[in-house]
């Protein structure tokens, strides 16, 4: 609640218990003696035992009482709601921090990439390439034959190529699994985020990188997150291989 609008209901509830203890004390001042004396002109005796002013003082010190507790109960309230703000606060720095350090470690390590002459995200072309050429030269199966295919073909692949990609799909396998365990209001930006920093060519190797059992963990995270919405059309070995994962890989969930 705004401070200055609790303010004011604070002092309106002060108001409205001020007024009932003297509305209380007035109406009692009257009606009291007519029910013990029956009568107005033998009531002076009767009114004398109340002590009129200490009971109208004892009504308003019983008024600040309560207007105190429940002054104290809102500056409670206020600072609870103010302590669960500053948690949420520090808990979002602190996974904006670590998300943000784990994307430029990300970023530095596909930097650090060769291969041949080339390097960096240029250096993930020809892997890519090669992956997909590879896969295109070997006969095409059926069903589970072919995603047995492509499972024995990048295990081989992986196996050549470990020392450039290994240290590359843990890191992105770890932001997806904090983005995952946090409690972030809107997962999406963070999600996003990371995606935005994908090459056509990494996404070729996410994408096969899945069928295997190293990706097992990593498959149904890349479908939850719509990580491959930007994988080309043409950068499978073929199109139907893309039916290996769950439509939600390709599109984003609607908000």
């Amino acid at each position: 609640m705004h401070p200055r609008k609790d303010l004011l209901e604070s002092k309106h509830t002060l108001v409205i218990l001020l007024l009932l203890v003297f509305g209380g004390w007035v109406a009692w001042a009257f009606i009291a003696p007519c029910l013990a004396t029956r009568s107005y002109t033998n009531a002076g005796a009767f009114g004398d035992m109340f002590g009129g002013l200490n009971t109208l003082f004892t009504g308003f010190a019983f008024a600040g009482l309560v207007y105190t507790i429940v002054l104290q109960r809102k500056a409670l309230r206020q600072a609870e709601n103010e302590l669960a703000d500053a948690k949420a606060s520090n808990r979002q720095q602190h996974f904006e921090n670590v998300f943000f350090q784990l994307l430029s470690l990300l970023n530095a390590i596909v930097d650090a990439l060769t291969t041949n002459d080339k390097r960096g995200r240029d250096a993930l072309f020809p892997l890519a390439n090669n992956l997909i050429c590879g896969l295109r030269l070997d006969p095409k199966a059926d069903g589970e034959a072919e995603w047995k295919r492509i499972r024995e073909y990048y295990s081989e692949f992986y196996d050549r190529f470990e020392t450039s990609l290994a240290h590359y799909f843990r890191l992105v396998y770890r932001i997806l699994r904090l983005i995952e365990n946090s409690d972030m209001a809107d997962k999406s930006f963070y999600v996003k985020t990371l995606r935005a920093q994908l090459s056509s060519q990494e996404l070729v190797l996410l994408f096969h990188n899945g069928f295997s059992e190293k990706g097992a963990k990593m498959k149904p995270l890349l479908e939850k997150y719509a990580l491959l919405k930007h994988l080309p059309e043409s950068a499978t070995a073929y199109p139907d291989h893309r039916n290996f994962y769950e439509a939600s890989a390709y599109v984003d969930k609607k908000s």
